[in-house]
């Protein structure tokens, strides 16, 4: 079996998507690895890696027709990964690669490793507009539900294979499948650790997240809360 798979959705990332493959495969190039990109872009991001890694046996590019959602991507990526552990990031450098040995190295001693701005030693250095949602979300998921965990939103992940096999089909989507899925294996007693990681702003390209996502993680907040309520 492979030993990391690195799983990644791009959508329009035709700036960043050669630099973020190469630094990737620096980092873990002592690793049998396999990088999977299920890409539903509109640009020439799957172009580019075509023309650069086309020979390469460690790239698997999945291209797909229309945007799915990034939620979708992660559930096709995580349903072909071969590797005994699994991460997933994004690829406009906000999730540095630098960190992935450090998420990888948790895993010996947990289920899921969580790249988290939100414990000592991590922190965010985006605009601060972009950082308001994401605080309230960790604060409501900590706070309203009992959350273990403080980055519930984060999407920068590492797995044990086993563990990304007890994921649920029902899975929502879109960005709101980052705290759907990580709840869900918390309930099942996964056991996580969260890693500081220093979040940026991506390096090329244009945001994705919109209010329309904004909304979802409010539904699924309020779906978990009254769920959590009626167990009771």
């Amino acid at each position: 079996m492979t030993d990391v798979s690195v799983v990644v959705p791009t959508y329009n990332e035709e700036e960043n998507i050669e630099d973020f493959l190469h630094e990737v495969k620096t980092e873990l190039e002592s690793y049998d690895l396999e990088i999977i990109i299920v890409d539903d872009s509109e640009d020439n991001t799957a172009s580019i890696i075509r023309e650069n890694y086309e020979d390469d046996s460690e790239i698997n590019l999945i291209e797909r027709d229309d945007a799915k959602g990034i939620g979708s991507a992660y559930k096709k990526g995580f349903s072909i990964a071969e590797g005994d552990k699994l991460v997933q990031m994004d690829a406009d450098f906000s999730h540095q690669p630098k960190y992935i040995e450090d998420l990888l190295e948790a895993l010996e001693s947990c289920d899921i490793a969580v790249g988290s701005r939100y414990v000592d030693g991590g922190d965010r250095n985006d605009p601060v507009y972009r950082r308001i949602n994401p605080l309230i979300g960790s604060y409501l998921y900590r706070y309203a539900l009992g959350s273990p965990v403080n980055d519930v939103t984060s999407g920068f992940k590492a797995y044990r294979h086993e563990t990304v096999r007890k994921l649920p089909d029902e899975l929502p989507d879109g960005f709101h499948f980052q705290a759907a899925s990580l709840m869900s294996l918390v309930e099942q007693g996964a056991n996580v650790e969260e890693v500081p990681i220093d979040f940026r702003p991506r390096r090329a390209g244009e945001p994705k997240y919109s209010l329309e996502d904004f909304m979802d993680n409010v539904f699924l907040l309020l779906k978990l809360f009254k769920s959590k309520r009626l167990e009771r």
